[in-house]
């Protein structure tokens, strides 16, 4: 496999090969919006006050991934909405859809869904160029973990040709990540890494939560230079 990272993905393209991936996983009423981050875009009132204190750079990731949201959430057909942050930095949604940010390497992206076909959405996006501290590890997951994802990274089918060699250790701490954010606003209490067990079931990757008795399929898929990971739930039948 060639181990160069790819070169850097334009929002739009970004935007356009997730929105074809979520939808090939079986969600096709989800809408996606990319954008390259930017410090000129405005905020709405309920929105300033959570970020008014930050540095420059957070107050443009803030701002940049409301925008995306507002611009997916008119896909659905909702107007003008504030998504102000809750008490464990999630974004809270109107009641009738479920959603997620996310942002790095100067491009952000939300997803969002009708909460009537979706009970659950989680998306992370982390650059296959970052680099995790080995020390850190233990605290992302265990090494059963890691070789379950080192397998499954080992797949060509899950790897468009010339992707590079990826550190299961990504995909590890960006799978939960997606967790965290999907289950974060049925909760009251934060969840850890270490709360949160990686299961290969059948070439799927499952996210197994024992304080919650439950799990939650993890989709992922190299697009450009990311590894991009999503966690959706269907409502139950």
């Amino acid at each position: 496999m060639d181990s160069e990272v790819p070169q850097p993905i334009s929002a739009e393209i970004l935007e356009r090969e997730i929105q074809n991936w979520i939808r090939e996983i079986g969600y096709p009423h989800a809408c996606v919006k990319a954008i390259r981050i930017s410090r000129d875009i405005a905020l709405l009132p309920e929105e300033i006050v959570h970020i008014e204190n930050s540095v420059e750079k957070r107050k443009a990731e803030f701002a940049s991934g409301r925008y995306c949201a507002r611009k997916a959430l008119a896909q659905l057909g909702l107007g003008e909405v504030s998504i102000p942050r809750g008490s464990r930095g999630e974004p809270i949604w109107p009641d009738s859809v479920v959603g997620s940010i996310t942002h790095d390497q100067g491009l952000a992206v939300a997803v969002v869904s009708p909460a009537e076909l979706t009970t659950a959405l989680g998306i992370d996006m982390l650059s296959l160029n970052h680099r995790i501290d080995r020390a850190t590890a233990s605290m992302i997951a265990g090494e059963a973990e890691l070789l379950v994802l080192g397998r499954m990274l080992a797949g060509i089918a899950k790897n468009p040709p010339g992707s590079p060699d990826v550190d299961p250790l990504l995909l590890a701490f960006s799978a939960k990540e997606a967790v965290i954010k999907s289950v974060s606003p049925s909760i009251d209490y934060y969840l850890d890494f270490l709360d949160i067990g990686l299961e290969d079931r059948g070439d799927t990757l499952f996210a197994v939560i024992g304080s919650l008795q439950t799990g939650l399929r993890v989709d992922w898929r190299i697009i450009g230079n990311f590894m991009i990971t999503v966690s959706c739930t269907p409502p139950a039948a």
